[in-house]
C-alpha cells in the first residue's frame, strides 16, 4: 500500500509536447540547447513518445519544471534509457553550497537496448522551486540518449551510517557499498584544512574518512555531525556536497594513531583498496594516500 513517504513528485512519458519541448520539462536549470532536445516516435519504451537529448562535452542539463522538495527528503528516481551515450541524474534544490546543486549521480552509459536505471538524491533545504536533472554528455548518432518513462517519487528520511558502515567493504574494485547514497553521519576531526577534514570514530579499520567540504572549516578534537553523500574520487572513498554540518562538542582527544611496521605498509598494496602508490611522510593530503589513512591512522 502507498504511503505519504512514497508519494510520486514526478510522472512523465513525454506524452505531451508543447512545440518542440515535453510538458513539464525544460526548467531554468536546464542548459542543453531546445535544439537538442526532439521527440521520439520509433522505438519509444511506452506510450506514443520518448525524448532524445544530443550533446558532446562538457556534460549538459536537462531538467524538469520546478517541483517542492523537503530538506532532509531522499527522491527516488526511475527510468528507462537507450542510445549512445551517458546519463546521470542530479537535484537542484538552492541549497546554500555547490551553487545550489546536490552531487550527481554516477553516469549510466546507455546501449542499443531499453534499460531500467534507479538512482536517488538527497533534498538539504525546503525548496518549493527545486528541479530534477537529467546530465547528459559524448551522446551519439543516431539515437543519442533516448529517455522514457520516468517516475520520481519521495522516499524516506536520510538514513545514519557509521564510518565503518562508510568504509568497510567486500566489493572487488574497492568502492564503498554505499557510493552514491546520501547517509547522516559524523566523528571526530583529526585533521582539518581549508577544503577539507578528516574525521574518525575509533582507531581500528574503516574507522576514517576524508571529507570535502568548503564551508565548514572545523577544528581538530571537534565532534561533528553532518550529511554527506558518499563518492568515490580515483579508487578513494569521500564525502561530498556537505549539508546540515553540526560542531557537537569541542576538545576531544583524538583518536590514537596506529602504529605500524614497513613489513605491514607494504602488505597493503596486497588489498583490494591499493592498487596506488604508498603515502610517505607529508603526503597526507593527496588523494593517493587517503584509502591508506582512512583505514588505520590519523594524518600526521
Amino acid at each position: 500500500m502507498a504511503t505519504a513517504a512514497q508519494a510520486q513528485v514526478v510522472q512523465s512519458g513525454f506524452e505531451t509536447w508543447t512545440g518542440n519541448l515535453p510538458d513539464g520539462w525544460f526548467g531554468s536549470k536546464s542548459n542543453i540547447a531546445q535544439s537538442a532536445v526532439a521527440q521520439v516516435t520509433t522505438d519509444v519504451h511506452g506510450g506514443t513518445y520518448a525524448v532524445q537529448l544530443s550533446n558532446g562535452t562538457p556534460h549538459k542539463r536537462f531538467t524538469s519544471q520546478p517541483v517542492a522538495v523537503a530538506a532532509g527528503t531522499v527522491y527516488n528516481i526511475n527510468f528507462w534509457v537507450r542510445g549512445s551515450g551517458q546519463v546521470r541524474t542530479g537535484l537542484y534544490d538552492g541549497r546554500t553550497d555547490a551553487f545550489g546543486y546536490a552531487p550527481y549521480n554516477s553516469y549510466t552509459t546507455a546501449s542499443a537496448t531499453w534499460t531500467e536505471v534507479n538512482q536517488s538524491v538527497a533534498a538539504a533545504v525546503d525548496a518549493a522551486d527545486a528541479e530534477f536533472i537529467f546530465s547528459v554528455i559524448s551522446t551519439g548518432a543516431p539515437d543519442h540518449i533516448v529517455i522514457d518513462d520516468v517516475t520520481i517519487t519521495q522516499g524516506g528520511s536520510i538514513p545514519d551510517a557509521s564510518i565503518y558502515d562508510i568504509q568497510f567493504t567486500t566489493i572487488p574494485n574497492g568502492d564503498s557499498p554505499l557510493n552514491g547514497q546520501t547517509v547522516n553521519t559524523g566523528g571526530i576531526v583529526t585533521a582539518s584544512y581549508v577544503d577539507a577534514y578528516y574525521i574518525q570514530s575509533g582507531s581500528d579499520a574503516w574507522r576514517g574518512v576524508y571529507v570535502f567540504d568548503n564551508f565548514s572549516l572545523p577544528a581538530v578534537g571537534d565532534s561533528v555531525t553532518l550529511t554527506a553523500t558518499v563518492s568515490e574520487f580515483n579508487n578513494v572513498t569521500e564525502l561530498t556536497g556537505i549539508t546540515n554540518f553540526s560542531v557537537v562538542s569541542s576538545g576531544n582527544a583524538v583518536p590514537a594513531a596506529l602504529n605500524i611496521t614497513t613489513v605491514e605498509a607494504n602488505a597493503e598494496r596486497g588489498a583490494a583498496r591499493r592498487r596506488r602508490a604508498l603515502p610517505t611522510a607529508g603526503c597526507h593530503r593527496s588523494h593517493r594516500a587517503r584509502r591508506f589513512l582512512q583505514r588505520h591512522a590519523r594524518p600526521a
